[in-house]
C-alpha cells in the first residue's frame, strides 16, 4: 500500500524479524503492516512480539579501588580469603582420606 491507500485499521510495524531471519529483505522505502484488527489478533496469537529486556536496579555495593581505601585493608582481606580457601582444601582432603580409609 502507499501512504494514501493504507487502510485506516492498519498498524505499521516496520520490520519483521521473523521474515528477515529467513532472508527476506525489505526495500528501504517499505515496511510491514498489519492490515486489520483480525490480522493484528492473528499475529499476537501466533507470532507474539519478543519480551522486553529485563533491567535490574544497580546493586548498592562499595566501589573497589577507591582512593580513600587503604592498601592495608585490601591485603588483610586477601589474607582472610587465602586462609579460608586453605581451610576448605584441608577439610576436603580429610574427607577424601576418611572415605578412602573406609573403602579399604
Amino acid at each position: 500500500f502507499c501512504e494514501d491507500c493504507l487502510p485506516s485499521a492498519a498498524t505499521i510495524v516496520g520490520g519483521s524479524a521473523r521474515l528477515e531471519h529467513r532472508g527476506i529483505r525489505m526495500p528501504k522505502q517499505g515496511c510491514y503492516i498489519r492490515c486489520s484488527f483480525k490480522c493484528e489478533a492473528f499475529m499476537l496469537r501466533f507470532a507474539p512480539p519478543p519480551s522486553p529486556p529485563v533491567h535490574f536496579a544497580p546493586l548498592d555495593l562499595p566501589e573497589i579501588g577507591r582512593d580513600d581505601a587503604t592498601e592495608e585493608s585490601s591485603t588483610a582481606g586477601a589474607a582472610e580469603l587465602s586462609k579460608a580457601a586453605d581451610e576448605s582444601d584441608n577439610v576436603a582432603s580429610r574427607a577424601a582420606m576418611d572415605c578412602m580409609a573406609e573403602a579399604s
